[in-house]
């Protein structure tokens, strides 16, 4: 069986974005910032003797330069959509309107999932770094919701919201500095704007005729069921 290098290059690429201009300038920057923070990861790893740390750290790294060329659309849409309210309205009632036909990662359902996934990763990360074990307690939260929104939820949307205000404000509380202080509030509006997003294309979709229901009795236990088989399986790894 023969592999056609140019469809999988073309596949590979059509996850990432080509921008021009400023924009690819911008998109560089975040992506050398990203990697020297990949660095520091590395770094401090080696310094705690975390070889868990280490693998974590070398195999995320690259996953963080590629992060700004993966999410440009995403900040580009989500910026103009700031800014615009008549564009914000079009992009939700598109992608309501090609719900089924759009790609996942293109829709703020998605945005929503692989933002929430990357704050898993980081937490884990972090557990493995501080070796706070306890820390594993959150991704057995996390996961759940992941399959939720995969689903497309709206009220998983609504709980993201709570949840992620609650996690935003605990770090306010014992925040160190004015910078960090800053970066918790960009970081929890950023991801708050999102799971709104979301939230509202699944409201209008909802109200949709001939909207097939979803079954979400199976879908909640198996969401609960996951995170109590989880949230046990850590506590005897742990304890």
């Amino acid at each position: 069986m023969q592999i056609d290098k140019k469809a999988v290059k073309d596949k590979i690429c059509s996850y990432f974005a080509e921008p021009k201009g400023k924009a690819r300038l911008i998109c560089a920057v975040f992506a050398v910032l990203l990697g020297l923070s990949g660095v520091l990861m590395i770094v401090a790893a080696v310094a705690l003797g975390s070889i868990l740390g280490l693998v974590g750290a070398l195999i995320f790294t690259p996953l963080l330069i590629l992060l700004p060329f993966y999410f440009y659309h995403f900040f580009k849409t989500m910026i103009h959509g700031v800014a615009d309210k008549k564009l914000r309205h079009q992009e939700r009632n598109r992608q309501v309107e090609e719900y089924d036909s759009l790609p996942f990662r293109r829709t703020f359902r998605g945005m929503a999932f692989y933002l929430t996934a990357f704050i898993l990763v980081l937490t884990i990360l972090m557990g493995f770094f501080a070796e706070s074990y306890d820390i594993f307690f959150e991704a057995a939260l996390i996961l759940p919701m992941l399959f939720l929104m995969r689903r497309g939820y709206r009220w998983i949307f609504v709980f993201a919201i709570i949840w992620w205000t609650f996690e935003k404000g605990l770090q306010l509380y014992v925040a160190p500095s004015g910078a960090s202080i800053a970066s918790i509030w960009v970081w929890w509006a950023i991801v708050t704007y999102i799971y709104l997003q979301a939230y509202k294309v699944e409201k209008a979709r909802a109200k949709l005729p001939n909207v097939a229901p979803k079954p979400w009795l199976k879908d909640l236990g198996l969401a609960l069921g996951g995170f109590v088989f989880l949230a046990a399986l850590l506590y005897i790894l742990i304890y």
